[in-house]
């Protein structure tokens, strides 16, 4: 088995990004895989897919109506007819395409108000944040948090209702976006759970109780980077829990890290 990857992806998480082909005492050209790749459409209306190094997968169907801007899609092609120039190759498609959800960009300052709930921003060796595009355009992170505990994950129609519930929402201090040397633009992320709120009584151990299924999952930001700032990193912060029983909302249960993601550079 030989496997081509653009980034590693844990059993974990919904699908693998990634390609495999395997040999069966002759060479096999052929790739079978399901990797997030950005939904793209061409100037007569089609849809194809692009790789984080700019490859254009050409799928053999029409795509009705895109839902999104970057999808796991599953999918078959051989990689012995690649179209040099068009930097490209037709693929098969396997299955419906599963898109991605966002990270919402408010780069307003982080309401003191807001009940918020731990995560963890994955970053273990197999799974890490991404900035894709030459202009910084996106940032791909592998978000781990928890469902409430009596969803059917089986249920379509219901773990997206629950999924809708749960909202990641990133944040800027106004006038502190850099760092003081200037190399660094400092995002704070947050996770807001529709229907969970601390001023309500026994909030935190309800919460504690009820929120243990826990789920993973890639989203995506679509980056702003304010005026004329030409950082080299992006400084994510985030809310990670500190004990061992498992994510909380309470503020004593809190503590904070942060991530960094390498930014393309101008030339």
């Amino acid at each position: 088995m030989k496997t081509m990857k653009f980034f590693m992806l844990a059993s974990a998480f919904a699908s693998m990004i990634g390609f495999s082909s395997c040999l069966n005492g002759e060479t096999n050209t052929t790739i079978q895989g399901a990797p997030i790749l950005k939904v793209e459409s061409s100037f007569m209306g089609g849809t194809y897919f692009t790789d984080i190094s700019g490859v254009k997968y050409i799928p053999n169907k029409e795509i009705l109506s895109a839902e999104g801007k970057f999808a796991y899609v599953p999918m078959q092609y051989d990689y012995s007819l690649y179209n040099q120039q068009e930097n490209s190759y037709d693929i098969t498609l396997l299955g419906d395409l599963s898109y991605l959800r966002t990270v919402t960009a408010n780069y307003t300052e982080i309401p003191q108000e807001q009940t918020t709930a731990t995560l963890d921003v994955v970053d273990d060796g197999y799974n890490a944040g991404l900035v894709w595009g030459a202009n910084n355009e996106y940032l791909l992170l592998p978000l781990s948090y928890t469902l409430h505990k009596d969803v059917d994950r089986n249920d379509e129609d219901e773990m997206n209702e629950e999924l809708r519930k749960h909202n990641f929402i990133i944040y800027t201090i106004p006038g502190k976006e850099f760092s003081e040397n200037g190399d660094s633009l400092k995002l704070y992320l947050r996770y807001t759970i529709q229907g969970v709120d601390l001023s309500e009584e026994n909030a935190a151990k309800k919460y504690s109780e009820e929120y243990t299924s826990k789920y993973a999952d890639y989203r995506y930001l679509q980056l702003n980077i304010p005026g004329s700032g030409n950082p080299k990193w992006i400084r994510l912060e985030f809310e990670k829990s500190n004990n061992y029983n498992g994510a909380t909302i309470a503020p004593n249960e809190k503590t904070r890290e942060v991530r960094s993601y390498q930014l393309y550079q101008k030339k």
